[in-house]
């Protein structure tokens, strides 16, 4: 595996807005909603490779559920074998690939079911779990599968107790939206907090190394924007966003 050097958040940040600047609008909404939290992820990946693959073979990387962070992973990791698994966004440029997985999560629930796919030295699952209708149990089973002994598995995820989630409950009003009509985005079925995220982990066999919190996402809403600068003077349990690394240690 050719030496991998950190990746720095401004320099991701700055190539993300650049790709997504002649995109339609519907990209550039995600891309500035979701910026801070992809440049994040793709920022601790590039962490993450070099630790996870053998040093002789390219790193194995398994991207579920890809967005436009899957074209970050390509450019600034060209040595890994990237490959991807779920439902395809319009919103991103699908790169040259070592392999795609047409697989539906949901399925997850019979290993029967789970697709083969060779072991990985790191799975990226961003912003998908809450999408799932099954327990999630049942994916990060099936994602145990696909590491390797000593490699990871990196999850993100929204805060179920962030503060403004906290105070909706508090005044009466349900934080959640409704399950959505439209089969193929019905937005989230479940989120969770920090202890379950880490409990669901645990459960299926998998060493929690590293659980952040911090407010990433760029509300669109005064609401969301005041409630996310007063969440960054509280304790991270109050924040938003929620970044877990899990390695399979046997």
């Amino acid at each position: 595996m050719p030496a991998v050097r950190p990746l720095s958040l401004a320099l991701l940040l700055d190539r993300g807005d650049t790709l997504v600047a002649s995109r339609d609008a519907d990209a550039q909404r995600y891309w500035r909603e979701n910026r801070r939290r992809i440049a994040t992820a793709v920022a601790r990946a590039s962490e993450l490779v070099p630790r996870a693959a053998p040093a002789a073979s390219p790193a194995r990387v398994l991207d579920i559920g890809p967005a436009l962070e899957v074209e970050l992973l390509a450019e600034f990791l060209p040595g890994i074998a990237l490959e991807t698994m779920g439902w395809a966004d319009h919103r991103y440029q699908t790169p040259a690939l070592r392999a795609h997985h047409p697989f539906d999560l949901n399925d997850a629930a019979d290993p029967a079911r789970w697709p083969r796919v060779e072991r990985c030295d790191l799975i990226l699952l961003l912003e998908v779990i809450e999408h799932v209708h099954i327990s999630p149990l049942h994916v990060f089973r099936m994602l145990r599968s696909f590491l390797r002994p000593g490699g990871y598995l990196l999850v993100s995820t929204p805060n179920a107790a962030w503060l403004r989630n906290r105070w909706l409950l508090l005044t009466g009003h349900n934080p959640f939206e409704l399950i959505r009509e439209d089969p193929r985005n019905p937005g989230h079925f479940r989120e969770l907090t920090r202890s379950e995220l880490r409990r669901l982990l645990e459960r299926a066999g998998l060493r929690v190394v590293a659980l952040e919190l911090d407010t990433l996402y760029a509300f669109s809403s005064a609401s969301g924007r005041r409630f996310s600068r007063l969440a960054r003077l509280l304790p991270p349990a109050f924040r938003h966003d929620m970044l877990c690394t899990v390695q399979r240690v046997e």
